[in-house]
């Protein structure tokens, strides 16, 4: 992402769609896949999207799995995530640019997916950072049952301290007052954690839910139109329903298809590539094959899910498959499907074997 200075305050623009910076800031799959042929030329690239938050709906788009395979994969290590998450800890959320909520689920998925210092490094941090319930909730968020349990003697440790700073203060409005119910059993502890869990999953539901059908579709070139003077007027949202409505049409709005591939190359907003890439199947399957390969990548995971469950088994999708199905970092769901497809593959080679030896 570029700026633009003066008089005024910088004006932050995303990087062209088709560059490696601007694939890479958007959450593309192509631009994992060009970062991993090139790490050198891509480093210090991913580096500045762990730094800055270049969603463009925070509470929408995802990134931090996407970032923190890069992290992984390129051997960038954690340690520069760990130091940005202390770095934003005492910068106001508008000027820090969501920046330590983006450090914070970045190390919680590396942490997921093994990295240990990742893990040792969140552990530190709720023993003795400020913020640290802000990422004790994200870590109710993603963190497995087990691992979530083996926190619970260092978060009752640090409760402790802060309830006897509240006390020799005189309140009871101190940050520690929101846990006072994890003192006396385990339960309350596991009652916390599915109300923080479900409370981004169900964010994200309620804007993936279709709006109500109309009862006659709008004709082709009108949604296109349509399209197009969103896209004209600089706005970054909106296309999500407009490409469910396209496919309802089917064969005859292949017309649309140059406008969903530019869509889905272009959007900063990743939370509609989804909604692209569906439209893009049902209006043309064959060739749709290349994004489906590249979505195999992809930062969100319901583009992700989109891609296993369609892309064939073949030489070149096992090996991604195969990756997926054993990543700690991805969403259990995907990683079910991916493993079954895998399965389903090979019982099906096994049935075939002896008859062409026969």
């Amino acid at each position: 992402m570029t700026t633009t200075e003066g008089d005024a305050e910088p004006v932050w623009y995303y990087d062209d769609p088709r560059t490696l910076a601007g694939a890479l800031q958007r959450g593309r799959g192509v631009g994992a896949l060009r970062a991993r042929r090139d790490p050198d030329a891509a480093a210090e690239l991913v580096r500045a999207c762990v730094r800055r938050d270049h969603r463009w709906w925070w509470h929408l788009d995802e990134r931090e799995v996407y970032l923190a395979r890069l992290v992984r994969d390129l051997g960038l290590g954690s340690a520069p995530v760990l130091a940005r998450l202390r770095e934003t800890e005492h910068v106001p959320r508008a000027e820090r640019d969501n920046s330590f909520e983006l450090a914070t689920g970045v190390l919680v998925a590396l942490a997921r997916g093994g990295d240990r210092e990742a893990a040792l490094g969140l552990a530190h941090y709720l023993d003795d950072g400020t913020r640290w319930i802000s990422v004790l909730q994200r870590i109710a968020a993603d963190y497995p049952a087990d691992r979530w349990n083996q926190l619970r003697p260092l978060v009752r440790r640090r409760l402790t301290r802060e309830l006897a700073a509240e006390a020799e203060q005189e309140s009871a409005k101190g940050p520690a007052s929101r846990f006072a119910e994890l003192r006396p059993s385990a339960e309350p502890w596991r009652t916390w954690r599915r109300h923080t869990s479900n409370e981004e999953e169900a964010e994200r539901e309620v804007a993936a839910e279709p709006e109500e059908e109309p009862g006659d579709l709008r004709d082709v070139p009108q949604l296109i139109a349509t399209a197009v003077e969103l896209r004209t007027e600089g706005e970054w949202t909106g296309f999500a329903p407009l490409a469910d409505e396209l496919a309802r049409h089917g064969a005859e709005a292949t017309t649309a298809l140059p406008l969903l591939r530019d869509l889905f190359v272009w959007t900063p907003h990743s939370f509609e590539r989804a909604a692209l890439l569906r439209a893009r199947l049902a209006l043309d399957p064959h060739g749709s094959r290349r994004a489906l390969w590249h979505s195999l990548w992809d930062c969100e995971s319901e583009v992700r899910l989109i891609a296993v469950r369609t892309v064939p088994v073949a030489r070149r999708t096992v090996e991604r498959l195969t990756a997926l199905a054993g990543d700690t970092m991805e969403r259990a769901d995907i990683r079910r499907i991916a493993a079954a497809k895998l399965a389903a593959a090979k019982a099906g080679a096994a049935r075939r074997a002896p008859a062409s030896e026969a």
